[in-house]
């Protein structure tokens, strides 16, 4: 309730914020101002990069869209979910920080920030979560019960596996591995970061529930990598033998780029499936210790030199290349700081200075409780409401505004929470009131005064009930066999390879004089074939594999043609290479333009397919919904403006 009190305070004040400015824009009960539609626009366009600007008119159709399916969510009631409500909470807390704090005070927390930044921590956890109709205090008190039972010796995997709520615990026994500074929301990061190694911490409050933390190691922090990747989709459920198709198509990647000398950027372009890096030649965020998961960042970190491609790499997404392009070390404070404090803004329940922020908010408020008149409700239940005369006093005072609050907000809060009636329980949550009602006031008065801060607040909200409905309408949509099957149909044409290859690969981890004379045998023509008995006899496997690949994956490598080029393969091999203990060629015999794909080799892009009809259909009925009136005068003068 004080999370829904606090963002219904918080969804007033953007009403009042935007209400005097023109409304460019108005879909269903939504305004969107001049001033906000200019700020998202150049937003929008300054992420474009050095492709064409979009037009104005062109961003208004696309934001009309997405103003339509927030509109939904709302309708949907997404925005109360506890999970929406605590996310929201906590950025827009983070943002308005820095606008309270005293510099002095966010020195101090850039400082302890910086300490962090320079260790890596191996922590293991157990989650108790709390349900929404249970008391903090009841699985508080249940945390430090197990809490004992392992400072007497019992098994910390064993009873994580056992009674954490949290999922992957079945499998890791709640082992999150190493991880760095901003990666974990906040209160976590504190704790981690504060308990000894090999001790056990107190109950952890943070939006998932109350945690144990079990602290494992500690080593230097590895710094920050920035790199690159080619990225091929390889999801559960998959076959064996296709996920080994996509990984020797990445080691065949790899080879053109080390041996053929091709660029890595331009094979992005041409392979990857990682639709937001590859419009950035594959460039993704950077790379630090427990921000990706642990094979990919350990891959990623063992690349010794700049310009380094490692060896495919499985994540739980598929099979990724990856490119070092620079690595950073944390550097001097001076130099950490601005990261520090962009971090900061990304993460974080509570921030250390969360205390202080809100008693700056109550100064600044001028607000302040009437313990005595709180007092007036002890011994009181749900089931007799008491006198109006009683519940009109005020328990709270805002000078700033001369606003006051009434008993009876009071005892409806703790009737709606069923909160206890006696002392402590009534002025704990009169101060949640009071502090609710004092920030509420404060923010109103910054984001009126910031107009950027407002539009970016306004512009996470929304973002969120995007992403929540998108989820729900969209992404998790699975459609049924028999629309995996019409759509094949519908866009079968579309569904091939460029090219596809049938190859024989041809390996051994013994004697490679005897692979060197098979690869003599038969790279002149396909008509030559190995028996079963010869192959097993010289210790060779043969496996053979069709690639999705253009013939330009297997070069010469300038020695069968004295040429560095790609050529085409019709029945030509590739030269012996060598990897670990295991040397190996590769022999094409056959190539297939256009080839057509099968139903399951469609699957990831009927599903997009799916999701962009099922998109359409979702807006067709939006706009019949919900009216949407623009300003044609007003837009023609930002047009001109611009």
């Amino acid at each position: 309730m004080r999370w829904l009190l606090s963002l219904l305070l918080s969804s007033f004040l953007v009403t009042l914020v935007h209400a005097a400015e023109q409304p460019l824009l108005v879909v269903g009960g939504d305004s969107i101002s001049a001033d906000e539609f200019l700020y998202l626009w150049r937003k929008h366009n300054s992420y474009k990069g050095e492709s064409k600007p979009e037009t104005m008119r062109s961003f208004l159709e696309t934001y009309t869209n997405y103003r339509l399916k927030v509109l939904d969510a709302k309708a949907q009631g997404l925005q109360k979910r506890s999970s929406f409500l605590n996310e929201y909470q906590q950025y827009r807390d983070v943002q308005l920080t820095p606008y309270f704090l005293d510099s002095a005070e966010r020195e101090r927390l850039y400082h302890a920030a910086y300490e962090r930044m320079k260790w890596e921590v191996d922590a293991s956890h157990i989650l108790l979560s709390v349900p929404a109709d249970s008391e903090d205090s009841v699985v508080y008190n249940r945390a430090l019960e197990l809490r004992q039972r392992l400072l007497h010796g019992v098994s910390f995997d064993s009873l994580a596996r056992a009674v954490s709520d949290d999922p992957s615990a079945a499998t890791n026994g709640g082992n999150l591995g190493f991880f760095g500074a901003s990666t974990m929301v906040y209160p976590f990061e504190l704790a981690a970061y504060n308990t000894p190694v090999d001790s056990i911490s107190l109950p952890v409050r943070t939006s998932f529930g109350y945690h144990l933390i079990r602290v494992n190691n500690r080593r230097p922090d590895r710094g920050s990598l920035t790199v690159a990747h080619i990225f091929r989709v390889a999801r559960e459920p998959i076959s064996p033998e296709r996920d080994r198709e996509i990984r020797d198509t990445m080691l065949l990647i790899r080879s053109r780029i080390l041996d053929s000398g091709e660029s890595f950027f331009n094979l992005v372009q041409d392979f990857s499936q990682d639709a937001n890096s590859a419009a950035a030649k594959g460039l993704l965020p950077p790379v630090t210790t427990g921000r990706f998961p642990a094979s990919f960042a350990d891959a990623a970190f063992a690349l010794k030199r700049d310009g380094d491609i490692s060896e495919p790499v499985r994540t739980r997404f598929g099979w990724h290349l990856i490119k070092r392009l620079r690595k950073d070390s944390v550097g001097s404070y001076e130099e950490a700081r601005e990261t520090i404090r962009r971090s900061l803004q990304r993460v974080g329940i509570e921030l250390e200075g969360h205390d202080a922020l809100v008693n700056t908010m109550l100064d600044r408020a001028k607000a302040s409780l009437d313990e005595e008149a709180v007092s007036t409700l002890v011994g009181k239940n749900d089931s007799v409401r008491p006198a109006p005369t009683l519940l009109v006093r005020p328990f709270a005072h805002i000078g700033a505004t001369g606003q006051e609050l009434p008993l009876s907000v009071l005892y409806d809060y703790v009737v709606e929470n069923k909160i206890a009636f006696d002392r402590d329980a009534l002025m704990r949550a009169a101060k949640h009131l009071l502090d609710d009602t004092a920030f509420a006031y404060c923010e109103r008065e910054v984001r009126a005064a910031n107009p950027q801060l407002d539009y970016l607040l306004h512009e996470f909200y929304d973002g969120l009930l995007l992403f929540d409905i998108s989820e729900t309408k969209l992404w998790q949509t699975n459609p049924p066999e028999s629309v995996y099957k019409s759509l094949y149909k519908k866009y079968k044409k579309e569904l091939v390879f460029a090219e596809r290859l049938h190859v024989e690969e041809y390996s051994t981890t013994s004697d490679v004089k005897k692979l060197s004379a098979l690869h003599i045998k038969l790279c002149p023509s396909l008509k030559n074939k190995p028996s079963k008995k010869e192959l097993l006899r010289d210790s060779i496997t043969l496996r053979v594999s069709n690639y999705e690949a253009g013939t330009s994956y297997f070069s010469d490598y300038g020695k069968i043609h004295k040429s560095p080029s790609p050529v085409e393969w019709d029945g030509v091999c590739s030269m012996i290479l060598a990897h670990g203990n295991r040397s190996f060629f590769f022999r094409v015999t056959e190539v297939r333009k256009n080839v057509p794909k099968s139903l399951d080799e469609s699957r990831g892009e009927l599903q997009r397919y799916y999701q962009i009809e099922e998109e359409q259909r979702w807006l067709t009925d939006l706009r019949k919904q919900y009216k949407i009136v623009v300003n044609e005068a007003l837009l023609e003068q930002l047009e001109k403006s611009e």
